[in-house]
């Protein structure tokens, strides 16, 4: 078994890789499209080939890590920015347009995943040209970034409508 310091350091790894999710997998992602678009420039003006799959499977990764990576930007509440509206708004109407903002983004967020979960069910058959790869992998994106921006909308909003928090303001572009 873990003693409890070794308990304790899995757990703050644990915590800080949930807490950076969409950033560590994000920049993982733009990682290997640039390795791969970089060695497909490479091969062409060295060798004189082309890799022929690099150009289908980096749009994926990096649709990929646009989709994981909106999740962060609900996180650090750089996807909807209406400061301007939200500081000029007695206090007592935030949390009224806290709950319109969380519903909008929420049914936006449901119907965009559940389009694009049918998307990738009809598509997973049909294959990508060069690569092989199903198309389905391509718009299975869609409903997993939608998952991970509900997760982090509803972390977000949490403290607000059920621990009756209120005090939670928007300062400098950051939830406090």
């Amino acid at each position: 078994m873990y003693s409890a310091l070794q308990f304790k350091m899995y757990s703050k790894k644990l915590k800080f890789f949930f807490d950076n999710f969409e950033e560590i997998i994000g920049g993982i992602l733009l990682i290997l499209v640039l390795t791969m678009v970089c060695s497909e420039i490479l091969s062409r003006s060295l060798l004189g080939r082309s890799i022929i799959w690099v150009e289908e499977v980096s749009r994926v990764l990096f649709v990929w890590a646009i989709l994981i990576g909106a999740g962060a930007g609900i996180k650090t509440n750089q996807l909807v920015s209406i400061d301007v509206v939200y500081q000029k708004i007695p206090d007592r109407f935030k949390i009224v347009l806290d709950i319109i903002i969380f519903i909008s983004i929420s049914i936006g967020l449901f119907v965009l995943g559940y389009t694009g979960y049918n998307l990738m069910l009809k598509y997973m058959s049909d294959l990508m040209a060069m690569s092989g790869l199903p198309r389905g992998y391509l718009y299975a994106s869609v409903p997993v970034g939608c998952v991970v921006m509900i997760l982090r909308l509803i972390q977000k909003y949490y403290p607000v409508f059920f621990k009756r928090n209120y005090k939670l303001i928007w300062r400098a572009n950051k939830w406090l």
